[in-house]
């Protein structure tokens, strides 16, 4: 009968484990689509003050990127040892998000940077932050709602299967 109940106690902590992971993981998500946001918006300084080369400008950018810090360096250095690659390629290859929505805007974005003035530049750079804040709105509002759903999921399916093993 203890042998059971230890059983049964390590299903439900698996089971509420994983549906733990699985918030934390969309948490994450979201917190790296706003490094995306502060990221890029320190680009449009980099590129206006400083009128630096894009992959300096993205590497300099880096440090207010949050948990997309990555992202922006491993373009930044790419870009800087290959210049002939394309932005949008490297950022769609170097996201560690897995959203297409946001892969999409990325690689659209990188394909517009590098390709016009500072003026044109920052405009761009501003139309996507839109378009990225909106993405990272929609990863907010679900983290919120489906956040308590999954860990609420999480309880009831060990609970179930418990009742099951009994």
């Amino acid at each position: 009968m203890i042998i059971k109940v230890i059983g049964i106690s390590i299903l439900i902590y698996v089971c509420i484990k994983l549906s733990r992971d699985k918030k934390k993981k969309l948490k994450n998500t979201c917190e790296y689509i706003e490094g995306i946001i502060y990221g890029l918006e320190h680009l449009k300084t980099e590129i206006m003050f400083f009128s630096a080369l894009l992959g300096k400008a993205l590497i300099n950018s880096s440090e207010f990127a949050g948990n997309a810090r990555n992202l922006f360096v491993s373009s930044g250095n790419l870009l800087i040892k290959n210049p002939s690659l394309k932005l949008g390629d490297i950022f769609f290859e170097n996201s560690e998000c897995t959203d297409y929505e946001l892969l999409t805007i990325l690689k659209d974005l990188g394909a517009q940077l590098g390709t016009s003035d500072t003026e044109n530049e920052i405009a761009v750079i501003d139309s996507y932050i839109e378009k990225i804040s909106s993405v990272f709105e929609k990863c907010k509002n679900d983290y919120e709602n489906k956040g308590k759903l999954i860990e609420k999921v999480g309880i009831i399916t060990g609970i179930l299967i418990a009742i099951l093993v009994l």
